[in-house]
């Protein structure tokens, strides 16, 4: 037991993929979906797909999926802004 002792008080990140972990001063957009599954009987939303409806900014022209398996049409990782509401407006 002594192992885990010195882990308490101590934060611990868990990845999917290499995804990267949303830390708190990142500014992020999320694409969210109710949750249907919802235990607790309150409002709970997930990213869609878990990590394929996160994306970090990077900055005013760019955001970085948490995969680097997500492409871009271009073959990139990092996706423009005009690129990501090119998707959204033709997914309405």
């Amino acid at each position: 037991m002594k192992k885990y002792e010195k882990m308490e008080g101590k934060t611990i990140e868990v990845t999917l993929n290499d995804a990267p972990v949303i830390k708190k001063n990142n500014t992020v957009v999320l694409f969210l979906e109710k949750s249907e599954d919802d235990p607790l009987g309150s409002d709970l939303y997930a990213a869609v797909g878990d990590y394929q409806g996160k994306f970090i900014v990077e900055s005013d022209d760019y955001m970085e999926p948490q995969s680097l398996e997500i492409k871009s049409k271009h073959g990139n990782s990092d996706f423009t802004m005009e690129e990501i509401e090119a998707e959204v407006k033709s997914s309405r």
